[in-house]
């Protein structure tokens, strides 16, 4: 833990000597970049989706979701409650048990998600 507070420490007293209009410009330029890439994500919060990919959770693999595998099946539907880009994939929490107030997310990758109900048709028509 205190490697990582003495990183901190450092990159404080960084911040510190640069000048806080080259710090504003930093920041700007990081969120647009950052807005701009999560524009290519496939989807947004508060979309549904549903699982098209088997995850192939076992004890082994997903320890922690092994119990929770029955909601994690093809076909099991959820609620994207944030987006996340990571080591060049898009990966999403959801939200498998949106009725409830208390469910858990799941970080799940975008490859093995759909949009609720599509059909696959090319042209991407709904089938809802």
């Amino acid at each position: 833990m205190s490697d990582y507070i003495d990183k901190i420490r450092k990159l404080y007293e960084w911040s510190e000597e640069v000048p806080r209009s080259e710090m504003k410009y930093a920041v700007e330029r990081l969120e647009y970049f950052e807005q701009e890439l999560f524009k290519y994500a496939q989807f947004a919060v508060k979309d549904e989706i549903e699982i098209c990919k088997d995850l192939n959770i076992t004890k082994d693999t997903h320890p922690g979701w092994y119990s929770c595998k029955d909601r994690l099946q093809i076909g099991c539907w959820g609620i994207i409650e944030e987006v996340d880009h990571y080591k060049g994939k898009f990966r999403y929490a959801v939200n498998m048990r949106p009725e409830r107030e208390d469910a858990s997310c799941f970080c799940i990758q975008e490859e093995f998600l759909k949009p609720k109900g599509w059909d696959g048709r090319k042209n991407g028509e709904n089938n809802q």
